[in-house]
């Protein structure tokens, strides 16, 4: 890396922060009850039409200015999430959702689960 001309190994440096700082100025967490479960089936637009939808008590507006968090049926891991979820709302606790706003304006994408 020494062959690197000083200038490009700072502008390499200052890149690669940028980039990881904005991954990670992207996700946001919310957490409450699990107010309302919302689910979009076949005639509604699924898969990939925000086919799992979740409200929380006491946060009225997520991403984008939308009431809910969303996960697609095709989404990696959307079994074991929606358990999670159901779990929660199923045992009365709180469960915090961490999240992506969508690139579209349409809410924020569920990217994991904590309760």
């Amino acid at each position: 890396m020494n062959n690197l001309p000083k200038a490009m190994r700072i502008f390499g440096a200052t890149a690669a922060m940028i980039i990881c700082a904005n991954a990670n100025a992207a996700i946001t967490s919310y957490t409450g009850l699990v107010s309302t479960i919302l689910t979009v089936g076949s005639g509604g637009g699924a898969p990939g039409n925000q086919d799992l939808r979740i409200t929380l008590q006491g946060v009225a507006t997520q991403c984008n200015g939308t009431p809910w968090s969303y996960i697609n049926t095709s989404d990696a891991n959307y079994n074991a999430i929606v358990a999670s979820i159901l779990a929660a709302r199923t045992m009365g606790v709180p469960v915090s959702l961490y999240t992506s706003p969508d690139s579209t304006g349409g809410g924020c994408h569920i990217l994991y689960t904590i309760f």
